[in-house]
């Protein structure tokens, strides 16, 4: 009798700190969700030359970051990673650009690894 009482009493006592945890970890994860939030929001908006390429040519483009948060222009972008992806997503190429102010300027030459199109 007193064994099994022993066993309620600590499958009890093993539930309730379980219970414990679980309501810190929530109320750790409301913190987290509302902190990230709070970070600055960035949109980036890319203009290009044209929509059709021919393989040998290349993509000019022009871009800026947005903060969505304020609704200006972000003067705080460095560094600005654009790819180019193909219709089944996978990424053909991908090169790192420098923003000066909130503007970027590149561009992504197309060889023979690309198709022709938009």
């Amino acid at each position: 009798m007193k064994s099994s009482i022993a066993i309620l009493l600590l499958i009890f006592t093993f539930n309730f700190s379980f219970a414990q945890l679980s309501e810190t970890n929530i109320n750790k994860s409301s913190s987290s969700y509302e902190k990230y939030f709070e970070l600055p929001r960035k949109s980036l908006h890319l203009h290009l030359n044209k929509s059709s390429y021919l393989r040998g040519e290349k993509i000019w483009f022009q871009g800026y970051a947005y903060n969505r948060k304020t609704h200006n222009l972000d003067l705080n972008t460095r560094n600005v990673e654009v790819g180019v992806y193909n219709d089944a997503g996978e990424i053909l190429d991908k090169k790192l650009f420098l923003a000066i102010g909130e503007l970027f300027t590149g561009q992504i030459s197309i060889d023979s690894t690309f198709t022709d199109g938009e």
